[in-house]
């Protein structure tokens, strides 16, 4: 992280704490920031975490674009973890609105990173989450730890 993006980042952060506690925050000004800074992958940390802020406040149009542009510059810059927060978030969308096939499309987007393992425990929840509210299976990496010890 540059200098220069870690004053944005964090006051982006701050911004979005104010707004998840109900206080007033200017999000849109601190993402703004960051885009102004080309720092891709922080935009789509702030955009998740806002579209997420958005759907839980029934705010869903609002929610989608932001989920949306979270996927564009999550994707651009390979950044795995938040794309598969904001495709979770919009199959959640889709499913909300009817739409089961968009629904299964957002969600499946990233079954081979499910199955690599890749993906951080926050990613691999939201994804979870929806393939349950979606009644989907999705794949998911077991792993097993040999309890018995070395003889």
């Amino acid at each position: 992280m540059g200098e220069g993006s870690e004053p944005a980042f964090s006051a982006a952060l701050m911004a979005l704490a104010r707004e998840a506690a109900g206080e007033p925050a200017e999000v849109e000004q601190a993402i703004e920031a960051l885009v102004r800074l080309d720092s891709r992958w922080m935009v789509a940390y702030a955009l998740v975490v806002a579209a997420m802020l958005d759907a839980s406040r029934g705010q869903a149009e609002r929610a989608r674009r932001r989920a949306l542009a979270a996927v564009e510059a999550a994707d651009a810059v390979g950044r795995r973890n938040e794309a598969a927060a904001a495709r979770a978030l919009l199959s959640r969308l889709a499913l909300a609105d009817g739409d089961a096939d968009g629904a299964r499309a957002w969600l499946h987007a990233h079954d081979a990173d499910l199955g690599q393992g890749v993906l951080s425990a926050r990613a691999r929840t939201a994804l979870l989450d929806a393939a349950a509210a979606l009644g989907e299976p999705i794949p998911t990496l077991v792993t097993t730890v040999s309890t018995t010890p070395p003889t």
